[in-house]
């Protein structure tokens, strides 16, 4: 299914974009009552900048992405 907002051609750009700052990820949990060991979902997770600082946070992260060529670029990029 093709849909009109792909952004499968900006993959290279995303694994470049800056982090987001752990401060922030720190309140939004604290906000949303999310503790250590809980479970989430970062659907649409592109380069995973979020998935990965969920996970630093210390909770269990299913990525869902559809976009294969950010899958593939991830992968490629953690094989370097």
């Amino acid at each position: 299914m093709k849909t009109e907002w792909d952004y499968t051609n900006l993959a290279d750009a995303y694994l470049n974009r800056p982090d987001y700052a752990p401060s922030a990820i720190s309140e939004m949990l604290k906000y949303a009552e999310v503790k250590e060991n809980d479970s989430a979902c970062d659907v649409g997770a592109g380069a995973a900048h979020l998935t990965l600082e969920l996970a630093r946070f210390g909770l269990k992260v299913w990525a869902v992405e559809p976009a294969v060529p950010y899958t593939t670029r991830i992968w490629m990029a953690q094989k370097k």
